[in-house]
């Protein structure tokens, strides 16, 4: 008897502490959803993994995976994309049976953080797994939420006819689900992407319709009244975006922030109007809803558009009055972003009134200020890309100290601006930057500069209240002195193991005119760094021993139009139709020769009528704006007359081009050339590995490359992917040279599993693929591989995966077709493989700079490679390569054809370090 009370006892104890057990863990998980909710991101993180040991003890799956769910959607906010994924790896694998809803759910959330990577692949496919879900669940709301996403991702990419039709498939099954707040959201969608098309009356009818639910349901008027104010907005229709933000003034309830959030709307339409008097007038009622409400930052937010306004309507004293009291409040809540754009706009008054001093001193604390938060990039702040955002700050910089006469003060702040931008580009990619230094380190940078800025980001909206809390103040003062102690020790440690991450991420400085004479440049080697501005060119020209800079009177838009005229021939003989309606001839036979010579006298005569060029001199570019997409190779110094000759295109053995004198190369930034950075390279027991030729069509038999999502993605974007026979006896020819330390790839082999596994290994490696532009996202340009349904690559070697990579090569060459394009950003030149390779650890890298015709590059490459093995440095060697070809003629398309055309020899060119 007294063994079966015991046992009882026993069971009773073991549920009630079951029961605890449950109701602590939902408790903490309760809690940390209000942390959450109220940006206590540090505190909602320790009671998600407090509870998640005890769901784990508790063996309660479902909780254990919501607890990761939670985790990834926190780590996501932080902007810790690789752990947030990890997170929502755990977490899919413990939702199963009744949960399988929750599968769905986290697939949403990954393809999320993809699509803010511009990763289109892997964020359809989390999209498209999602759906299959919902669907199988006969889950409307989910299915809904799915073709949303889908459509989002689609008006990302600028396919807005698909991306209307899967907004218009989640609006279909959110009226079936009957979720009032999803169909008005899907309706403004829709609206939108008629805005984008140009349809705008069935963009507003939309809206309306909207409207007109939400209307009818109080807890989501104001929500889609500020969401159709916007769009509204976006698109000019200005008077119906007021109407819009003010009917939802009408719908806060009483909510200050809302109230607030309107009143900002309001006054920035008047504003886009220019209704200045109205504007300012609704930004004093910001003003004083933002003291009722105990916002001290919203009252300081429209304190600060207030002074723009006086700005721009010369009403300076007034202007300069709101700006030093916003500047008091930014320094005093350690709001660096605000700090910098209020002191730009001082600096801009104090020049335009002649107080130079003062101006000086206000745009050299914007820059310090500016380097100083380069950790925050990746933050709501800056969302926006770092090109269009930061950039023209310190071009401004540059030209105030240009007109002084500070040359130097002007190159130093214009390599700082490239070292800087480089690092954005990077960092807008949200990749891994490995080259050498140790992954434990890495994670922690990553992971203490995320707790620095969410640290610094909760100090700011604390010290903002009117009535802060000391005690939440005090606890995050500690814990940031504490992170950055953290932080500084981990640098120093990547510092050392590392020289080039220590670059990219700001550890050590961009080279000054002094150090790049001591520390790069060698007798006879030149760098000629350009700066485009709206009405002229500067152009340094740094030796040994000299430094000069030259102004050049020509406008950026004449620049811009004399390029475009001698690239547009290339640009149309890659289109089939344009082959179908013209000639190959009648193409090339366009390009001017006449332009070129002006291109010489604009961009090369006025250095060579200052400094003394010797003849084979080396010429180390640094190019700017649409420069980067100009061989300086093809520019023509005189035409003389002409021999008659029978070969098509023997016109162009009148011009001397510039090539025929100078040995020409390329960088990004002079800083790259820091010896310092150069890292310790193993000595590889292989030469030379090569791909060619890969195989479009799966090697399963099953499917071919236009049938796969990847390439379908690839297809909607304009690609095709055709058979490359000539790069195949290209490689095998190159490979000869190199007796038996050389190693191909072609056709079904030519994958990029195996380049992944092999890269590291070759002293030489060249990729004679496909190249696929992608000038949106320049980071997902890439290398097409051949095809395998069975492999874990996808086939596409993207700018982003390049970079992960552990490149060992002396050398990487990339013949294909527009290699060493991407996309163009104001400062920081162009993003794409070019880029990824050299930080991958390669130090120069051959591209090209349209798409090439077959027999003349397998030529150039072959002609190349002896040169090189021959003990030329690698930039001679593509001059005199290129020098040899254009010597040569050959027979394409029943024509005898002169090889002399820029076209066959000037696409491909030399970036990186020679030597």
């Amino acid at each position: 008897m007294y063994k079966i009370i015991s046992v009882m006892v026993l069971l009773c104890l073991f549920l009630f502490s079951s029961v605890l057990a449950q109701e602590n863990s939902d408790n903490l998980m309760k809690s940390g959803m209000d942390y959450y909710r109220d940006g206590k991101l540090d505190k909602a993180e320790e009671e998600f993994n407090k509870a998640l040991e005890l769901y784990k003890n508790s063996k309660d799956l479902k909780g254990e995976g919501l607890c990761h769910l939670k985790l990834g959607d926190l780590y996501n906010t932080l902007g810790l994309y690789e752990k947030a994924l990890g997170s929502y790896d755990n977490a899919l694998n413990l939702f199963t049976g009744p949960d399988k809803k929750l599968q769905g759910d986290v697939f949403i959330a990954r393809g999320d953080i993809f699509l803010s990577r511009g990763n289109y692949q892997e964020s359809m496919k989390s999209y498209e797994k999602a759906l299959n879900i919902y669907k199988e669940l006969s889950d409307n709301k989910g299915e809904g939420s799915s073709f949303e996403h889908i459509g989002d991702l689609y008006y990302d990419l600028g396919l807005y006819e698909e991306a209307l039709k899967y907004h218009r498939f989640a609006l279909e099954s959110f009226n079936k689900s009957g979720d009032v707040r999803d169909r008005t959201v899907a309706l403004c969608k829709i609206g939108e992407d008629y805005f984008v098309t140009g349809k705008s009356e069935f963009g507003l009818q939309k809206l309306q319709e909207s409207l007109n639910i939400a209307r009818t349901d109080r807890s989501i008027s104001y929500d889609i009244l500020m969401i159709t104010g916007s769009i509204c907005s976006n698109y000019g229709f200005y008077d119906n975006s007021l109407s819009m933000y003010k009917e939802g003034r009408d719908r806060t309830e009483g909510d200050k922030n809302k109230e607030k959030k309107a009143l900002f709307r309001i006054a920035g339409v008047l504003l886009l109007k220019g209704d200045y008097e109205n504007s300012l007038s609704v930004y004093e009622e910001v003003m004083r809803v933002s003291e009722e409400g105990g916002d001290k930052g919203g009252k300081i937010d429209a304190l600060f558009n207030m002074a723009d306004i006086y700005r721009k309507n010369s009403r300076t004293e007034r202007s300069i009055e709101g700006y030093l009291e916003c500047i008091g409040f930014y320094r005093q809540t350690g709001n660096r972003w605000g700090l910098i754009k209020t002191e730009q706009n001082l600096a801009d008054i104090y020049d335009t009134r002649g107080e130079l001093e003062s101006a000086s001193g206000y745009y050299m604390d914007s820059i310090k200020n500016l380097e100083e938060m380069r950790g925050e990039l990746e933050t709501e702040d800056l969302k926006e890309s770092f090109s269009e955002k930061v950039m023209p700050m310190y071009r401004k910089v540059i030209d105030f100290f240009l007109k002084r006469g500070k040359t130097l003060d002007a190159f130093n702040y214009l390599e700082m601006s490239r070292a800087r931008a480089l690092l954005d580009s990077l960092r807008m990619a949200k990749v891994d930057i490995k080259k050498g230094a140790e992954p434990a380190l890495l994670e922690g940078d990553r992971n203490l500069q995320a707790e620095i800025n969410y640290l610094e980001k909760s100090l700011q909206e604390e010290n903002a209240k009117y009535n802060p809390d000391s005690q939440r103040i005090k606890e995050l003062e500690e814990k940031l002195e504490d992170t950055r102690k953290k932080l500084s020790s981990i640098k120093e440690k990547l510092s050392l193991k590392s020289p080039s991450y220590s670059f990219l991420t700001g550890i050590k400085k961009s080279l000054t005119v002094e150090e790049i004479q001591k520390k790069v440049l060698k007798e006879n080697q030149y760098i000629l760094e350009y700066f485009v501005s709206n009405e002229k060119i500067n152009v340094w020209v740094i030796s040994k021993n000299t430094v000069s800079l030259i102004e050049i009177p020509v406008s950026e838009k004449d620049l811009i139009s004399k390029v475009e005229s001698f690239r547009t021939p290339f640009e149309k003989l890659k289109s089939d139709v344009y082959m179908k309606q013209e000639s190959f001839k009648e193409i090339l036979s366009r390009v001017d020769l006449n332009n070129l010579h002006d291109l010489y006298n604009i961009l090369f005569k006025p250095l060579a009528q200052k400094v003394a060029f010797p003849k084979n001199s080396e010429l180390i570019i640094v190019p700017d704006g649409i420069l980067y997409y100009l061989p300086f190779e093809v520019l023509v110094s005189e035409i003389q007359t002409q021999n008659k000759s029978n070969l098509i295109f023997s016109n162009f053995s009148a011009a001397k081009f510039l090539i025929e004198d100078y040995n020409i190369d390329y960088v990004p930034s002079a800083s790259i050339l820091d010896p310092d950075l150069a890292e310790a390279r193993e000595k590889n027991s292989r030469k030379y590995l090569g791909f060619g030729n890969p195989s479009f069509e799966d090697t399963a038999g099953e499917i071919t490359v236009n049938e796969t999502l990847s390439a379908g993605l690839i297809r909607l974007q304009g690609y095709s992917l055709k058979p490359l026979p000539g790069t195949e006896i290209e490689v095998k020819n190159i490979c000869e040279m190199f007796k038996d330390s050389g190693d191909i790839y072609i056709r079904k082999d030519a994958t990029e599993e195996r380049f992944k596994s092999e890269c590291s290994s070759y002293k030489y490696l060249l990729l004679a693929t496909h190249g696929l532009l992608n000038e949106k996202n320049p980071m997902e340009s890439s290398l097409a591989f051949s095809m395998n349904s069975r492999s874990s690559e996808d086939g596409f070697l993207k700018a982003s995966e390049v970079l992960n990579l552990d490149i060992n090569a002396d050398l990487v060459v990339l013949s294909a077709c527009e290699t060493g394009l991407g996309k163009i950003r104001t400062g920081e030149g162009v993003v794409g493989l070019t880029r990824s390779f050299m930080y991958a650890g390669t130090p120069s890298i051959v591209v090209s700079l349209w798409s090439v015709e077959s027999s003349s590059t397998a030529r150039l490459m072959e002609i190349f490679y002896k040169k090189l093995l021959s003990g030329m440095n690698k930039a001679e060697a593509l001059r005199q390569a290129k020098l040899e070809l254009m010597k040569q003629s050959d027979n394409l398309y029943g024509d005898s054809v002169s090889y002399r055309h820029p076209f066959f020899w000037a696409p491909f060119v030399f970036v990186g370090n020679s030597e």
